[in-house]
């Protein structure tokens, strides 16, 4: 599904948008095309990007109809997703919280005793569906997400990433040093958990 400004559609795969495409060019020049068709193919990627006047001879070149077709109001235009290439994903319940703190009393006050709740399996899958839901809503199809020091939530966000379509890096915290109690592990079984990790993601 796709949101937008209010555009939803329930399969994107064999669809075609009507609209302002923004893009940039080989020549890394922006352009921004106006009456664009840009047409989904049914392995879900871009097949074709072409002008409005060429409908018929797209029509007949891909096989869709005007039932495949959704048009963009003048308030929307379609670009590439956004890369986010560094987001704490556990932190997303913090975003406003603390500002008059410096980072390390941020950290003990908000961050760690938060990221501690990520031991909870339930608890982790409800916000980190919120996480790549909002990351999506908003553009960013692409994350290097930061989780915590507990495996199983670390892999449900992983898991969901694959579930939504966005691509990401996702990446297990490790930390035997410079943490509350309450949130440090020891080196072996970091490093154990670390393995343990990357070999259910592959």
């Amino acid at each position: 599904a796709i949101t937008a400004g209010g555009l939803f559609v329930a399969n994107m795969r064999r669809h075609v948008f009507h609209g302002t495409v923004v893009r940039f060019n080989k020549a890394k020049s922006l352009e921004i095309l106006k009456d664009a068709l840009l047409g989904v193919g049914a392995d879900g990627k871009i097949a074709f990007v072409d002008n409005i006047s060429n409908v018929a001879a797209l029509k007949s070149r891909y096989g869709f109809g005007d039932s495949a077709m959704t048009k963009l109001s003048k308030f929307q235009f379609m670009m590439p997703g956004l890369i986010d290439c560094h987001a704490h994903a556990p932190q997303y319940c913090n975003c406003g919280l603390g500002t008059d703190r410096e980072l390390l009393q941020w950290l003990t006050t908000y961050t760690f005793p938060e990221e501690r709740k990520f031991a909870d399996i339930e608890y982790a899958r409800k916000i980190y569906d919120r996480v790549v839901r909002r990351f999506l809503k908003n553009g960013t199809t692409t994350v290097s997400y930061f989780a915590t020091i507990h495996v199983e939530a670390s892999l449900a966000l992983a898991h969901l990433c694959a579930q939504y379509g966005q691509r990401a890096f996702v990446g297990k915290v490790n930390m035997d040093r410079n943490a509350p109690d309450f949130y440090v592990e020891k080196t072996d079984e970091s490093l154990a958990d670390t393995e343990r990790f990357i070999r259910d993601i592959q």
